[in-house]
């Protein structure tokens, strides 16, 4: 048995690194995967100066901010509007959330008719949309956020979806996000995926056919066999002829 002093090896980059071990050695390859948590550099020498949680590039250093914050450290305050999934692919029939986050916005004041978080699809104002839809928000006001949740999607709530808020001041901010369909939920079908596939003997269940039976049955749900012997019969005439 050979024992192998402990060695700690710094690599700015992926190396081929060996270990003498008496008259042969270990050959082995190194990947380097990155810097500690707050440093940068080619050697990771480098402290990172990035504040309120942002990050910093593995090389340069330079700062990535979250939302609401800008500036070489992320540490002056940026008031702005976050609309958060960006983009949702969900099932006919799913519900799905977007949430809407004011960074350091002090917003003006709203009421039953007038919320302050304003919410549009395809650029048309919730209200006048599907009772699928509902919508809240907390009643902070900075740092508030808001809530809009698609109770059951359909085709007419796909599309661009946006935030709108004012601050104190009469200044606007806004974002947007989309939303899109992918098909139908397990076991569904038609137009809008209102019918139950329900296939007994069946290879899978078209968006749009519905149940593709497998060899040998037929019918909506494929649980009617097929009658073999008027095919054979067939055949037996064709060939008589």
């Amino acid at each position: 048995m050979v024992t192998v002093p402990y060695h700690t090896f710094v690599v700015a980059k992926d190396s081929q690194l060996e270990c003498p071990l008496g008259n042969g050695g270990v050959a082995f390859q190194m990947k380097s995967l990155g810097c500690p948590k707050g440093k940068y550099g080619g050697l990771c020498q480098f402290d990172c100066v990035c504040k309120n949680g942002a990050t910093c590039h593995i090389f340069n250093g330079a700062c990535k901010c979250l939302p609401g914050w800008k500036g070489v450290a992320c540490d002056e305050v940026n008031p702005s509007l976050e609309l958060s999934p960006k983009t949702i692919t969900v099932k006919y029939g799913d519900t799905y959330l977007f949430y809407c986050y004011a960074h350091h916005i002090s917003l003006a004041a709203g009421d039953k008719d007038q919320p302050r978080f304003q919410w549009y699809i395809n650029d048309i104002i919730l209200d006048t949309l599907s009772q699928w839809i509902h919508v809240s928000e907390d009643s902070k006001v900075y740092n508030s956020y808001g809530t809009l949740a698609v109770i059951h999607v359909a085709t007419n709530l796909t599309g661009k979806y946006e935030c709108r808020v004012r601050d104190q001041t009469g200044i606007e901010y806004s974002d947007t996000g989309y939303a899109a369909i992918s098909g139908c939920r397990n076991n569904k079908w038609g137009d809008e995926c209102e019918i139950n596939c329900d296939c007994l003997h069946a290879d899978t269940c078209d968006r749009y056919a519905g149940c593709i039976c497998s060899s040998g049955w037929k019918g909506r749900h494929c649980n009617e066999g097929v009658n073999w012997e008027c095919c054979f019969d067939s055949i037996h005439l064709l060939q008589a002829k």
